[in-house]
């Protein structure tokens, strides 16, 4: 049965608009390798961004850099005349006049009011339509998915939800369909108004297809294919801890981070890695898998497969198979109190009962920690990143677990980055994935401009170069 809701306004922050407009332009940027001079660009200073200067190798590339810093102006500062556009964005009179007429021509663009004259005739104010188009997110969980209808400023405008049958992988994909056709529904909007679908998958992604998803079923199922057919849009399937993580790098506690790696810690163990605005996967689309991590050299030696070594101790399971091992010994007197039969021990009996001072339930969660806090510190050692998040159902009880990681990864790591509570919690993956659809931005057929591709390295500098408050 599909739920609907009617959530309240969720909108992109100033930083996370950024955030989208920057790993966009340099997604563009190393398809065309663009050349930098000098240093490396720093797309999420706290402070200000540092300059760089591109050299502009494709024209294609060029008119997409100008229609994101036309947009990306018209977010921030509109409403807004041509004029200020070109001081804003840097690009001439010209470049702004065809950018902003090849918007209105899709409706992106819209001038009702006037501005004030210097002298002149009044200003027509120009201001960004976000309702010009809509994108969907969609999670896929093991028994359950959610999916969500957002405009162009990522503000929700439907969400529904529906159990996926345990009978089949066909099922779970009219699942998946019915619920994407609610939310449209549900909104009202017509098919030729969707922009992008983005899914996040529990499983492994290549190119759009699903090569392995065991908790749906699915196996070398072409899922990015299926939904353009269907609806007729572009489809962006990821690995759903990747689309956890974008949702927190671009609504949630990973906003402003150049670098962020988010990790899930419920009934398994994974992690989204964001690198320079990018998410890295790895050479067989396989980064992140933190469950698969040696805590503890008595690991080796054992063949893992289905959880690795850090998951079958410290996520969800792992803690409740170590209760009823404590429980058979005589011990976790308060844990059996609350969970009745030691079949029934999950990780929240651990922790409500180590809460309530259980000595035996304190030392479970405390060895928890301590196993997180190895991982957390190779982590933050092997790649830097400013901050790690940390979601998933076992951090609903991070008022127990954060304060020893953070004091174990600091003493291990000097300087090492923030560790934070996500933000998103249930969301975060299917805000993700409406993120991972915001970043789809289809270049309209142009003919090829000179002009277009010399103001382009202009336009990329002023975007580059702004402050957060959009100073």
């Amino acid at each position: 049965m599909l739920s609907i809701v009617s959530p309240a306004p969720f909108t992109f922050g100033c930083s996370a608009g950024y955030s989208r407009v920057l790993h966009r332009l340099h997604d563009l940027t190393s398809k065309v390798n663009l050349l930098y001079d000098s240093t490396e660009l720093s797309f999420y200073s706290q402070e200000r961004y540092l300059p760089m200067r591109p050299v502009v190798k494709s024209n294609s590339v060029a008119r997409q850099i100008n229609r994101l810093a036309v947009i990306h102006a018209l977010r921030t500062h509109g409403p807004i005349s041509q004029a200020e556009l070109a001081r804003v964005t840097t690009l001439s009179a010209p470049t702004v006049l065809r950018v902003v007429r090849g918007l209105a021509a899709e409706g992106l663009v819209t001038g009702d009011t006037k501005g004030r004259s210097s002298g002149g005739r009044k200003p027509l104010l120009l201001r960004f339509n976000a309702t010009a188009g809509y994108v969907i997110g969609v999670d896929i969980g093991g028994d359950r998915l959610a999916g969500a209808i957002a405009d162009l400023s990522g503000r929700v405008v439907r969400s529904a939800s529906a159990a996926i049958a345990p009978d089949g992988s066909l099922l779970a994909a009219e699942s998946l369909y019915g619920v994407v056709r609610a939310v449209l529904d549900a909104g009202a909007i017509p098919l030729t108004r969707l922009r992008a679908i983005g899914v996040g998958v529990p499983g492994i992604v290549r190119g759009g297809v699903v090569v392995h998803a065991p908790a749906v079923g699915w196996r070398d199922l072409p899922l990015a294919a299926e939904l353009e057919a269907r609806f007729g849009a572009p489809a962006l399937v990821e690995n759903d801890a990747n689309m956890s993580a974008l949702g927190e790098f671009w609504f949630g506690a990973a906003q402003g981070a150049r670098s962020a790696v988010c990790v899930m810690v419920g009934t398994g163990i994974g992690a989204g890695v964001i690198l320079d605005g990018e998410l890295y996967r790895g050479r067989r689309q396989g980064a992140g898998e933190v469950g698969f991590t040696v805590f503890d050299r008595r690991c080796l030696g054992t063949r893992f497969r289905e959880f690795g070594c850090l998951e079958t101790f410290a996520a969800g399971p792992g803690i409740a198979r170590r209760a009823r091992a404590v429980v058979s010994r005589g011990g976790g007197r308060r844990i059996m109190e609350l969970a009745v039969v030691p079949e029934a021990i999950s990780a929240l009996h651990v922790f409500a009962a180590a809460r309530d001072g259980d000595v035996d339930a304190r030392e479970i969660v405390a060895d928890t920690a301590d196993a997180l806090a190895v991982a957390l510190a190779n982590i933050a050692a092997l790649l830097d990143p400013d901050v790690i998040v940390l979601g998933g159902g076992v951090m609903r009880s991070a008022d127990m677990l954060l304060d020893r990681i953070r004091a174990h990864v600091s003493d291990a790591v000097p300087g090492g980055p923030a560790i934070v509570r996500a933000q998103l919690d249930d969301r975060g993956t299917v805000m993700g994935a409406i993120a991972r659809a915001l970043v789809f931005d289809p270049l309209p057929a142009s003919s090829d401009d000179a002009e277009e591709q010399a103001s382009a390295p202009r336009a990329a500098a002023a975007i580059a170069t702004t402050r957060h408050d959009g100073a």
